[in-house]
């Protein structure tokens, strides 16, 4: 039975001895740039989105419901139920994208760090599923507070907090399985960049 498998190339040799066999490619363990950029992209789209995300829906959909809001707005209620803090209309749609940029600008320059390859991967995912969860609950809380306040015909806290609420919590369980997606690729990324350095 015949070998399929294709014979190595020789190279030849200026000394006048006999060719040595070489691989079909010296650098088969080489990672393509393209991939590289794409998986350090990838990455850094996992630091960002899970926790900036919040945000921008959250100042969206207050400011898709501005038009049936009151200005101001009651941000806080006393034990009795009497508010006791408003806020204008305008900070209360600011708020949520400014807050979660806020933890994004905190939290990401150690997250790309650890990308790096200048601290443990391990804490990747701690940081940004605490910093998504954070920017998430706060976003999720202050929905909850303000679509209340529309005053529509017919509105129920079953039908206006609770769908928030339910959507607040499967977006902490998104940004978990996207930090434990980034604490895989981590590695891959490292090993990529480790096969482009001059031997």
């Amino acid at each position: 039975m015949t070998s399929l498998e294709p014979e190595p190339r020789e190279r030849p040799e200026p000394n006048g001895h006999s060719p040595a066999p070489v691989a079909e490619s010296d650098s088969a363990g080489a990672q393509d740039p393209r991939r590289v950029a794409a998986l350090a992209r990838t990455a850094r789209l996992l630091v960002i989105v899970p926790i900036l995300a919040p945000g921008i829906i959250g100042s969206l959909l207050v400011l898709l419901w501005s038009g049936s809001l009151p200005d101001p707005l009651v941000t806080q209620w006393d034990f009795d139920g009497s508010a006791s803090s408003f806020q204008p209309l305008v900070a209360v749609i600011l708020f949520p994208l400014g807050f979660s940029a806020l933890f994004t600008l905190v939290m990401a320059p150690t997250a790309f760090l650890v990308i790096r390859g200048k601290h443990e991967a391990s804490t990747v995912a701690t940081q940004v599923a605490t910093g998504a969860g954070i920017s998430a609950a706060t976003t999720t809380l202050l929905l909850s507070t303000v679509v209340m306040q529309r005053g529509l015909e017919g509105q129920t806290w079953a039908g206006s907090v609770l769908p928030i609420l339910i959507a607040g919590g499967i977006w902490i369980i998104l940004a978990i399985l996207a930090t434990s997606r980034l604490r895989r690729l981590i590695p891959k990324l490292r090993a990529a960049r480790a096969s482009q350095r001059p031997q």
